[in-house]
Formats: C-alpha cells, structure tokens, sequence
C-alpha cells in the first residue's frame, strides 16, 4: 500500500476560514448614508426590496433587488439611500494562512445576481436558531464567496514564504496583541537576538516589527469598537495603552477619527 499525502493542501485548508463581524436584516429609510468609511471586513449585502447607493472612487452603484454585493476588506466607501431598502448583510473576514484577509487590497465594488427564492433560503437559514441551520448558513456563504472570485478572476496570490523566525514573530504578535511587545521581548521569546530578529522581518515583509504591530492592533481596535460596546478606555488598556489620550492620537492617525466617531460612524452605518 502507497500513501502519497499533499502538504500544501493541509496546510492552506486547516488555515482558511470565514469568520462574522457584525451582520443583521436592516430596513433602511434616508437615515442609512454616511460620507465614507472603512472597516477591517468584506461586506456583504443581499438585496430584497427597495434601492440604495453605494459610492467608491467617485462612482455611484445602484444598489437593487436580487443582487448580492460585495465591499472587499478595507475598501472606502460611502452610501444613501433616498427611500427605502431592506437587506441581509454580513461583515466577514476570509483569512488565509498568513492571518491576512483574502480580499485586502482589491478596492472594487462588485456585484452578482442571485434569485429571491436563494436569497429567501439564505435568510431563512439566518433567522433558524439550529446549529444545522448555523453549518448550511456557513457553506452558503463559502460559495458566495468562491462566486465572486471565480466571476471577477480574482487573483488570489500565494503567502510570502517567510523564515520560520518571521513566521512565528508574526504568529506572537497576533496571538498576543499589544502596544507592549517590544522587539527585545519577541526576540527572547523565540531565542534569537534582536538585531537579527528586526532584519530578518524588515528584509522579509517589507516593514518595521513596530509599524507591523501597529497596524495590527488598529485593525483589532476597530474590530472591537464595532463588535462590542465596551469602553473605550478598556480596549486601550487591554491593547496596552496607559494612556487614553495618546491611544485616541494613534486611533486618528491610523483611521481619521477619533474612535468615539468611528464606532457611532460605523455601526450606524451598517
């Protein structure tokens, strides 16, 4: 007997998932609009009735009936609408083996068709409080997704085949996220000095090990200000910040707004 096993195969797929943000049923009136925002997510909004803007790059894209749209991760944008409109939305991140999310950088609008009677399943299957329900949900919105890549050819490029050092700073990082992680502290973690740690993580990625955890503790702040209603003052604390006025100065530099604006910017906008 001969066993010929793919590592690539378990390594990627053990590695890929969808996972919600925020999601509902809204019926929006002339109150839904906002200038322009950005979230750490891919949107995703099944039309039922009504019709609604959406504003990316100077253009207008109508929003109608029967029609799934897709906002990719971190894609400005804004939206209105004039009358009335009724849709299912889900906030989702696609992430890949690097921790990265599958969409992040594709800034477009895009758009598919699908029957009332697939959009009506879908949310059936959203409103069922069974847990097979909650599995049938989850493979709906793996298609949707594979949908649009395969329609829009969507060039999925592979991960940067980092050092094993890089990989596992990277992994640290995100499994402990903090403003507190200093370069000497990761480095003793992973017993290696900490001149070769931040060469070989400039070298690889192409930034800074403390413009990486910036980033990445922005992009989990923003997650937590709009998934959950605790104080802002916590989450920077919890992030590591001593200092809610000197947190608040990042937030803005990094989104614009302070983080009060953007939680009620955001989650109004929904």
């Amino acid at each position: 007997m001969d066993i010929t096993s793919c590592k690539y195969v378990s390594k990627n797929i053990n590695s890929m998932d969808i996972k919600l943000g925020v999601h509902g049923y809204l019926h929006a009136d002339s109150e839904w609009k906002s200038d322009g925002m950005s979230i750490p997510y891919s949107k995703l909004y099944f039309i039922f009735s009504g019709k609604a803007m959406l504003v990316h790059n100077s253009k207008t894209y109508d929003m109608m009936p029967g029609q799934v749209y897709m906002i990719p991760y971190g894609t400005p944008h804004g939206f209105y609408c004039e009358s009335k409109m009724e849709k299912l939305y889900f906030h989702i991140t696609v992430t890949k083996p690097s921790g990265g999310d599958l969409f992040e950088g594709l800034d477009k609008i895009m758009a598919l068709d699908m029957s009332m009677e697939k959009m009506q399943k879908i949310k059936s299957l959203y409103f069922d409080e069974n847990i097979g329900s909650c599995f049938s949900l989850k493979k709906e919105l793996y298609l949707l997704v594979y949908d649009f890549i395969d329609k829009f050819s969507i060039n999925i490029k592979p991960d940067p085949l980092y050092s094993d050092t890089v990989s596992n700073a990277i992994s640290y990082i995100r499994a402990n996220l903090s403003q507190n992680i200093s370069v000497k502290k990761l480095a003793d973690k992973l017993f290696v000095s900490e001149s070769m740690l931040s060469k070989s993580f400039s070298k690889e990625t192409g930034i800074s090990i403390g413009k990486f955890i910036d980033k990445e503790v922005m992009i989990e702040t923003q997650r937590r200000l709009l998934l959950s209603d605790e104080p802002i003052q916590n989450i920077s604390e919890e992030l590591g910040f001593c200092d809610q006025f000197y947190f608040s100065k990042k937030f803005k530099q990094f989104c614009g707004v302070p983080p009060i604006k953007y939680r009620k910017q955001n989650r109004d906008g929904m």
